[in-house]
């Protein structure tokens, strides 16, 4: 029998962070997969680090609105160069 852990009286609130750069195969079920994590929605951060210069740009912002209709907390942070790559996205 598999042990079962405790969770605690008050959960933290959490940030995740994904950096992206052209992902247009893969991001929608990203994003899908992220808004479908089993943690309360009101204590949930998603950061979609978007370095992308292809249609992946249009993919996210397309699939962000949507998620954020459905109270997910989910943002799109884009920065003008891709200094330190995925890695510097996360700085």
């Amino acid at each position: 029998m598999p042990l079962q852990q405790q969770l605690p009286k008050v959960l933290p609130h959490i940030t995740v962070q994904v950096p992206v750069y052209n992902e247009k195969y893969v991001i929608q079920r990203l994003l899908q997969s992220l808004a479908q994590l089993d943690y309360p929605k009101d204590k949930l951060q998603i950061q979609v680090l978007d370095d992308s210069t292809d249609e992946t740009r249009h993919l996210i912002d397309k699939q962000v609105a949507a998620l954020q209709q459905q109270a997910i907390g989910i943002e799109v942070g884009r920065r003008p160069n891709r200094k330190g790559y995925k890695a510097g996205a996360l700085q």
